[in-house]
């Protein structure tokens, strides 16, 4: 099980087998237009038994997320084209006895991106920042982000920080949009 902190603290049960499966379900929404997005999600909705003995049951408890954040353009170009954006963001984490909120802000100067995250316990204890770097096109989006831990006993420890990278792949469609491929001819012999 988990304990207040979100440490896994191991299974008190003896293990029959060290093989199991189940299925796990979630369901999730979500709004967005230029401007501002949001959504709400839970997890684990059939609250599985993850329990390995075969005499316990160990359901795992559901978990709802929510999120959110908005768009400031600060600089436009001519034409309209933003170059200089705010996105402040919000997530909050709820599963069992644990919460979380995660918080940040990210600045967008024309395809680069730049972000400082804090994360909180339940307590408003913070336990973690992370620093966000990436490049954004009208494709896709990359971008490499670090965890730094601030509360004991990761602080003191070497190395316990955790790397993310990011590559996104944009699925937009539009009505009326329609891509053009141009075909390669190929020599006549």
């Amino acid at each position: 099980g988990l304990d207040a902190t979100g440490i896994y603290t191991g299974h008190t049960e003896p293990i029959a087998d060290m093989n199991k499966g189940y299925p796990d379900f979630a369901v999730g929404f979500v709004m967005y237009n230029r401007f501002v997005y949001g959504g709400v999600s839970m997890h684990h909705l059939t609250r599985p038994n993850t329990s390995y003995s075969k005499t316990n049951n160990q359901p795992l408890p559901r978990k709802l997320t929510v999120h959110g954040g908005i768009f400031f353009s600060i600089y436009e170009k001519r034409l309209g084209r933003e170059a200089l954006r705010l996105n402040p963001n919000l997530v909050y984490l709820h599963q069992a006895g644990f919460r979380q909120a995660n918080y940040g802000l990210n600045v967008i100067y024309n395809y680069l991106h730049a972000g400082l995250w804090f994360r909180h316990s339940a307590s408003f204890a913070m336990n973690a920042f992370s620093v966000h770097l990436g490049y954004e096109h009208d494709y896709f989006r990359i971008g490499y982000s670090y965890d730094f831990n601030v509360m004991d006993p990761w602080r003191t420890m070497r190395n316990m920080g955790a790397h993310e990278v990011t590559f996104l792949i944009k699925l937009e469609y539009k009505k009326g949009q329609r891509l053009n491929f141009k075909a390669i001819k190929c020599p006549k012999s």
